[in-house]
């Protein structure tokens, strides 16, 4: 077998090329976050509205989740990720073109219809390209897309409209999913035995590596023979039966409760910061720019080293317990100690550590649903905790945009909706207790047969 000459794998490769192609996806979600004051005075909406167009996005993005899970299983991830960035472009292009409360509805209830084919897809690309012991850091690299683009899209953004408009916008965001189809083309294929670029194959050695696992186990069942990966390659076991077998796992379920109330946690704060930054503290978009993007910063660094030190140990559970209470004790904070006119280093300070903890339950939850099932079902288990996590976002929507009021004085008050957020982060907490998780054992190297004389 070929020696490997490097560490680089063609592995890690396929990963970067799945994030950048899911940073076009996140970016619709994010530029139009950051750029909704302006569209809520440009066309005339009113928070209920704008909690209504949210809702409603996440709510077709959810039930997308149960849908697509199946369906990268039946007909692979490749054409599922390259149908669902072709989308992507055309209808955030045309979503630029909407000049009222029904027509925003509408077109951006078919955007959440493309981008709720793509999660299963990815975590199908990360539960089959990598071993156990990698999972954490890969699912924690693809989990920063939603943390890392809110990073740099407020500041194009704001940036481009200053220069055009906030319709244009739209336009330059629908371009940039080309070149993330490329990458799809040539890099990403629907098992790592299928690689093929420029007439070369994936290396054994590699394959060797990402089927550890699935190598050590049948190991264990037949002793007397070495198992290599084509051994696993060329099983088949009923994978059919095992679909259905995802629906009934108790654990599974409760990881997707779990998941609901994160996620209304995770995404009513992504949401409305923005809005909360310029309505409470009277942040001009460039300081609200900024400040959304150092929330996101530290969350991607949370999320990366929540990833890599559950690799280590083994367990995930642990981290998304951390990150919930944790997340819990800061909307205590934002709703007793942040007020209007807070020093700027003290809400700056609070959204650093905020976004650091609040984000490691991403880094371990799309790996936990893969190992909670097997390999080649992570799109069928991530389709049902995604789902579920996405109902959490819609509700984080229709639910918040009634409970921000104004006072008879006119000032914006949050203070329900933090608390809102807090009681999803302990019912999370909650549930991911509840949550039985074996730990990860490294994979014993393969027992050579007994050879006797004859």
């Amino acid at each position: 077998m070929e020696k490997p000459k490097t560490k680089w794998r063609i592995r890690y490769t396929a990963l970067i090329c799945m994030w950048i192609a899911y940073c076009m996806l996140q970016l619709d979600r994010q530029k139009t976050t950051v750029l909704m004051p302006v569209i809520r005075e440009d066309i005339g909406l009113d928070h209920a509205q704008i909690g209504i167009l949210i809702g409603t996005f996440t709510l077709i993005f959810a039930t997308m989740q149960f849908i697509s899970g199946y369906i990268v299983n039946r007909v692979g991830l490749k054409r599922v990720m390259a149908v669902a960035l072709a989308g992507f472009s055309v209808s955030t292009w045309w979503t630029g073109f909407v000049t009222s409360f029904e027509s925003f509805l509408f077109r951006y209830a078919i955007f959440g219809w493309f981008e709720g084919l793509n999660p299963p897809a990815a975590v199908q690309l990360v539960s089959r390209w990598f071993p156990k012991r990698e999972r954490g850091k890969a699912s924690a690299v693809w989990a920063t897309t939603w943390v890392i683009t809110p990073i740099w899209a407020p500041i194009v953004a704001v940036a481009l409209m200053n220069a055009t408009s906030w319709r244009w916008v739209f336009g330059f965001c629908a371009l940039a999913g080309l070149p993330a189809l490329l990458l799809i083309k040539y890099f990403i294929f629907d098992r790592p035995e299928q690689y093929r670029f420029k007439g070369k194959t994936m290396p054994e050695y590699e394959l060797e590596e990402i089927y550890e696992d699935e190598i050590a186990e049948e190991q264990k069942k037949n002793p007397a023979k070495v198992i290599t990966y084509k051994d696993v390659i060329n099983k088949k076991d009923g994978t059919a039966l095992r679909v259905a077998d995802v629906y009934k796992n108790v654990s599974i379920w409760l990881l997707s409760l779990a998941a609901f109330f994160h996620n209304t946690l995770f995404w009513g704060m992504n949401i409305w910061l923005p809005l909360y930054l310029t309505e409470v503290h009277k942040y001009n978009m460039q300081t609200m720019a900024i400040l959304v993007g150092l929330y996101n910063l530290s969350g991607a660094i949370g999320q990366f080293l929540c990833g890599a030190v559950s690799d280590r140990i083994g367990v995930r559970r642990p981290f998304m317990i951390a990150s919930n209470l944790l997340s819990l004790l800061f909307m205590i904070l934002f709703v007793t100690l942040i007020k209007p006119g807070t020093p700027f280093i003290v809400t700056a300070l609070l959204l650093l550590v905020t976004g650091f903890f609040l984000n490691m339950h991403w880094a371990v939850q799309a790996a936990l649903s893969s190992e909670l099932s097997s390999p080649d079902l992570g799109s069928v288990a991530i389709g049902v905790v995604n789902g579920m996590a996405q109902y959490g976002s819609a509700a984080a929507g229709y639910v918040t945009g009634f409970l921000v009021y104004k006072t008879p004085q006119g000032t914006t008050v949050y203070d329900n909706a933090f608390i809102y957020w807090g009681l999803s982060a302990l019912l999370a907490a909650l549930f991911v207790y509840l949550i039985k998780e074996k730990s990860r054992k490294v994979p014993e190297a393969a027992p050579q047969p007994v050879k006797t004389n004859i």
